[in-house]
């Protein structure tokens, strides 16, 4: 996936512990991609629909200075991070607020960001996801990387882990985790989970090939990678075909991770879904930064635009 300089990294944040990991996590980041950062936090000056009661413009006014000193000190943070850094160019960092619909609002900011961050907390699988999390995971215009506080602390060595399953947006996955890898100097891990089909008990019922199925999953793998490691000569990969589901094997593959990258949606979703079960479930699983990665936009108009092309030449080319 393409990116340039003069698009920002953009972090949103609010009064939880987990924004501010998520700022410390984005400067880092800002600074790996010789990028600016933009500090994003949202108001929603609309009256409750069921208030009954008139909002004293009071009551807005102080939820703007709240944000503008929220702002003010996740972009001193920020900066903090940005002091240290060995990038040749310290880059900007820059403040926005956005009133109105906070869904919508933050939806557009992501319109010219190479890629959003946003803090979460880590409520383990059976918890509920906040709607926010998952309408920025499904409806952004640029991969969201999801940051908690328990975060693998920047600089350390550990790798880059990539769940592959084939499927276009697998691919363009593949081609953001090769360049965090890069970007960071550490190791790849592309993981292919695969799960043993089920077996009629009808004694008629053909016995599956259980090493052949293996071996047709390992060339999905091999036709996945193919051309990866000619593009990054020195990048050390490991590829791993693993039997059980796919969000039990990157989950557990995440705690040694530095970054885990999926794509919105893989080779079981369906036409529509914009965000699918691994990559959902994975919000409250994963135990380091999660960067979902969302297809290319489609116009109406026009059909698929030329990147999404380019990915499909790349996975059958």
């Amino acid at each position: 996936m393409t990116t340039h300089v003069n698009q920002p990294i953009v972090v949103c944040v609010d009064e939880s512990e987990a924004a501010t990991t998520a700022v410390r996590w984005a400067a880092d980041e800002a600074l790996r991609r010789h990028c600016d950062l933009r500090v994003l936090t949202a108001v929603d000056e609309s009256t409750p629909a069921m208030s009954g009661w008139p909002i004293p413009p009071e009551y807005f006014a102080s939820m703007r200075e709240a944000a503008e000193h929220r702002l003010e000190r996740c972009a001193a943070v920020a900066r903090e991070v940005m002091v240290g850094g060995s990038a040749d160019r310290t880059p900007t960092v820059t403040k926005r607020m956005v009133r109105g619909p906070v869904r919508s609002g933050l939806i557009e900011q992501s319109r010219d960001a190479q890629l959003m961050v946003m803090g979460s907390r880590h409520p383990g699988r059976l918890a509920r996801i906040s709607s926010l999390t998952t309408v920025m995971a499904s409806h952004a215009h640029c991969p969201v990387a999801f940051v908690d506080t328990e975060a693998t602390a920047t600089g350390t060595a550990r790798p880059v882990v990539v769940g592959v399953d084939s499927s276009p947006i697998s691919i363009q996955a593949l081609d953001v985790a090769f360049a965090e890898a890069d970007r960071r100097g550490v190791g790849l891990t592309a993981i292919h989970a695969w799960e043993v089909p089920s077996i009629d008990t009808d004694p008629m019922f053909p016995v599956i090939d259980l090493i052949g199925h293996r071996q047709a999953e390992q060339a999905v793998l091999a036709e996945c990678m193919a051309g990866y490691r000619q593009d990054y000569p020195d990048l050390s990969v490991t590829t791993v075909i693993e039997e059980g589901h796919a969000v039990d094997v990157l989950a557990a593959a995440s705690h040694g991770a530095s970054l885990l990258v999926v794509g919105s949606r893989g080779r079981g979703g369906f036409t529509g879904m914009l965000l699918g079960s691994t990559s959902a479930e994975l919000l409250g699983m994963a135990r380091c930064p999660l960067m979902i990665v969302r297809p290319p936009e489609v116009d109406s108009a026009h059909g698929p635009r030329r990147a999404m092309a380019s990915v499909f030449a790349k996975l059958h080319g």
